[in-house]
C-alpha cells in the first residue's frame, strides 16, 4: 500500500500500466527551475527502483511539463493574524496573504491533451525558460537589490522602501 506522493502516484500510473490505458501528466509547481524535468527524474527513479520496467514506460509515455508560478506573498505580519481572526473568526498562526500580482507559464506538454487552462490566465507555451530567466533577472533581482540598498538604508522589507517618497525621485 503506498504511503507517499511518490508511491500513490506511481502506484496509479503502474495500474495504468497493467490495463493499457494511457498514462496522466505529473505537473509540479515547485518554485524551481526546470521543476518538470526534476519531477521526471525523481518518480522515474522512484519507479525504476519498484521496477524496472514501470520506471521505463513512465520515461518513455508520461509528460512532466515545466511550470512557471509567480505569486507575490508579502511576509505574515501579526497584524495580518489579527486581522484574519477578527474578519474570520479564524486563529492561523501562519495566514498567507498575496498581493493581486499572479503569473502561471506552463509547458504544453500533456498525456492526454489538457483543460482549457488559458481560459483561467494560465499561459501555455512551448518553452517555459524564458519566462524564468526574465522573473529571475528582472523581478527578482531588482527585489534583491531594492533590499539590500534598503538595509543599508536602514529598511528591514523591500516594501518600506517603495513606500519611501525619497526613493521615488533621482
Amino acid at each position: 500500500m503506498p504511503r507517499s506522493v511518490f508511491g500513490f502516484i506511481t502506484e496509479g500510473l503502474r495500474r495504468r500500466q497493467e490495463r493499457g490505458i494511457a498514462p496522466f501528466t505529473v505537473m509540479s509547481c515547485d518554485n524551481m527551475q526546470g521543476n518538470g524535468h526534476v519531477t521526471a527524474r525523481a518518480f522515474i527513479s522512484f519507479a525504476r527502483l519498484k521496477d524496472p520496467q514501470l520506471g521505463e514506460w513512465i520515461s518513455q509515455h508520461v509528460a512532466f511539463p515545466n511550470s512557471m508560478v509567480d505569486r507575490i506573498t508579502p511576509v505574515t505580519t501579526p497584524q495580518v493574524q489579527q486581522d484574519v481572526t477578527d474578519q474570520y473568526g479564524i486563529d492561523d498562526a501562519w495566514p498567507v496573504v498575496a498581493e493581486s500580482f499572479t503569473q502561471w507559464v506552463l509547458e504544453d506538454t500533456f498525456t492526454l491533451g489538457r483543460p482549457p487552462l488559458e481560459q483561467v490566465g494560465v499561459q501555455v507555451v512551448r518553452d517555459v525558460e524564458p519566462y524564468e530567466l526574465m522573473k529571475l533577472r528582472l523581478l527578482n533581482a531588482s527585489h534583491q537589490a531594492m533590499g539590500h540598498l534598503g538595509l543599508l538604508a536602514g529598511y528591514t522589507y523591500a516594501h518600506e522602501v517603495c513606500q519611501d517618497p525619497s526613493s521615488w525621485t533621482s
